[in-house]
């Protein structure tokens, strides 16, 4: 299933979003928030897959999904660790929202984990991971896609908690890169490297090295696209979209 927060207080407002992004449910019957989901995920995720499955036969009621309208998935977030150091950040930016002028771009893959007991096994915080995503870094705004998805729902993509496929970016409608995720190393090790010293609570979100390529050049006026495929070339997880300046 895949998971959004629509623009509305300081933690969004929860909504299922259909497999082709292009609608979505309210789920606030269920949780009010993404964290809310995240700190009782044995208890609420059946629901939400239940309801997923009817925004897929469209046996309930559903509205277009603008990504235009999503906040980040996790407004704010408990703990976002990248290269094993725990990032500072009072928020995150929405995937459409305007970022400054300045600093190194970095796009990353991005896991959500539920409750990590300190010193868990690689293959135990593997299991452990509920969401996958990416991000993207511009000087001191960190963003995210517009949908997180359950590693379930990504078949073959997902394996080794690695996932395969191409993220792809263009400044302004020029192509900048397209590089292939499968190298990077797996979410399992980088989370039980965390969590070696302490635990790690729910919807704690954990970033890949920078994939390889993905840098690519803001200067004002320019908009900046990165998004990841499926086999048809539609998003999987949408698409940040920044315009800089």
């Amino acid at each position: 299933m895949k998971l959004a927060s629509l623009k509305g207080g300081r933690d969004g407002r929860l909504v299922l979003v259909s497999d082709d992004l292009a609608y979505f449910a309210y789920a606030g019957h269920i949780a009010t928030t993404l964290q809310d989901v995240l700190d009782n995920w044995a208890m609420l995720s059946p629901k939400l897959e239940l309801l997923a499955t009817d925004l897929a036969h469209a046996v309930i009621p559903r509205e277009r999904f603008h990504e235009r309208d999503a906040a980040s998935p996790l407004p704010r977030a408990y703990g976002w660790i990248t290269d094993g150091t725990e990032q500072t950040s009072a928020g995150f930016i929405g995937p459409r929202d305007s970022v400054p002028v300045g600093g190194d771009v970095q796009s990353r893959i991005v896991v959500v984990t539920d409750d990590i007991p300190q010193r868990s096994s690689a293959d135990a915080c593997t299991g452990l991971i509920r969401l996958v995503g990416f991000g993207l870094t511009c000087g001191a705004a960190t963003s995210f896609s517009p949908v997180f998805a359950t590693p379930e729902s990504l078949g073959d993509r997902w394996s080794g908690a690695t996932l395969h496929g191409a993220l792809a970016s263009e400044a302004s409608g020029h192509p900048s890169f397209r590089t292939e995720t499968g190298a990077l190393d797996s979410f399992g090790a980088l989370i039980a490297a965390a969590a070696a010293s302490r635990p790690l609570g729910a919807g704690t979100l954990i970033g890949s090295a920078p994939v390889p390529g993905a840098a690519a050049p803001t200067l004002p006026g320019e908009t900046l696209r990165v998004w990841m495929d499926d086999d048809k070339h539609h998003p999987i997880f949408g698409v940040i979209e920044h315009k800089v300046g």
